[in-house]
This record gives structure tokens, sequence and C-alpha cells, in this order.
């Protein structure tokens, strides 16, 4: 009653409103029915499937990685194992991001790891393997660093399965290892650990 007595009497002007109301009633349902994705890393997101089965022996799938990881220890890499890597890939990447820095950190990206590679052991990268600069511009692993207070911070550990080889070189920046990802992803895996000081 309310909204008919300021539109007035004429019926044609309550009608005119009536599909920009049902517009953004589904707007607002739409957005109350959004899910997160359950890929998060929006530095390297992809479309692939998660079909490959990523784990460390330091610590399982959600858990704490250890300080020695971490700017607080070693600041080394732990240690990787992996399965499920699809017939036809040719090369792996591996990529750490932390997805609560705003924006997204990029902590380390291995690049042209052999396919046939089911590990990568704790501080190491593989002959052959090509380190790009990180969110820090260093072309090295950096460990877990968040603020202090700052309460946990997830760190997504993603091994990508590429249907062509990639060219990025020592060095290479975020845009290189996007434009390495695109359209030759064919699967990919995903471990996340959290670390807070």
């Amino acid at each position: 009653m309310r909204i008919a007595g300021r539109l007035g009497s004429n019926p044609m002007r309550r009608i005119s409103l009536v599909p920009l109301l049902f517009g953004l009633l589904a707007l607002g349902l739409q957005g109350c029915d959004s899910k997160p994705n359950a890929k998060p890393g929006p530095v390297t997101a992809t479309t692939a499937p998660l079909t490959i089965k990523l784990s460390s022996s330091a610590f399982a799938d959600g858990q704490p990685l250890p300080a020695t990881y971490g700017c607080d220890g070693r600041n080394i890499s732990p240690p990787l194992s992996w399965t499920g890597v699809p017939k036809g890939a040719t090369e792996l990447v591996l990529v750490m991001e932390d997805r609560d820095a705003k924006p997204t950190f990029l902590h380390w990206a291995v690049l042209g790891l052999d396919a046939s590679r089911e590990q990568l052991d704790e501080g190491s990268v593989p002959a052959g393997g090509r380190q790009i600069n990180n969110s820090a511009g260093h072309a090295n692993y950096t460990g877990p660093c968040p603020p202090k207070g700052a309460g946990p911070h997830h760190y997504d550990f993603l091994l990508f399965a590429l249907s062509k080889p990639e060219s990025v070189t020592t060095g290479g920046d975020l845009a290189a290892l996007r434009g390495a990802l695109k359209g030759k992803t064919l699967a990919e895996g995903m471990l996340v650990g959290t670390y807070q000081r």
C-alpha cells in the first residue's frame, strides 16, 4: 500500500517497476547462494581439474607448516610428493602462494619439472627446474612470514601438469608464469599448509 501510494493511481507506473523489483531480488539471491572457490590460488588460477594428489611428509593438508620452512626457521622448501599426473603431460610447474596476503603473495615457482618426477626433496630444486621471481623479487623459495599477531595464513602449494612445454626463462616474472599455464594445464593438485607468528 505504501508503494502504491507513492506511485499514484496510474497502473502503468506500478507495472513498469515489476521487472526492476524482480531483477533486484534475483541479484540478492545470487549473492546469498555464492560459494567460495574450491581452488583459491588467485595468482595462478586455472580451470583444470584437481586430480593430482599432492602431499608432504612434513605436514598434513590443512595443518601447520613446521617453523623450519618459514622465516623463523631455516627458510627452506618442504619435501613434496605427488601421484596422478595424467598421461600426455610434458612438464610440471610447482607454485606456492599465500592466499591471505593482500594481494596474494607468490612465494615460490619452479617450472620445467620433468613430468615423470614424483617428488621434491626438502630444500632442493632438481636439475632442469627453473625458478622465477616471486613477489619479493627473488628467484628462489621465500618461506612463510606473515605479520606477528595476524593469525594463521594459508599457503597453497599447487602442482600443474602441462600439455605443452613452456619457454619461461630463469628469473621470469608472474606474467610469464600465467602465460605458461594458460591453455596448457591438463590437471593440478593442491596442498594447503598454515603458518602464524
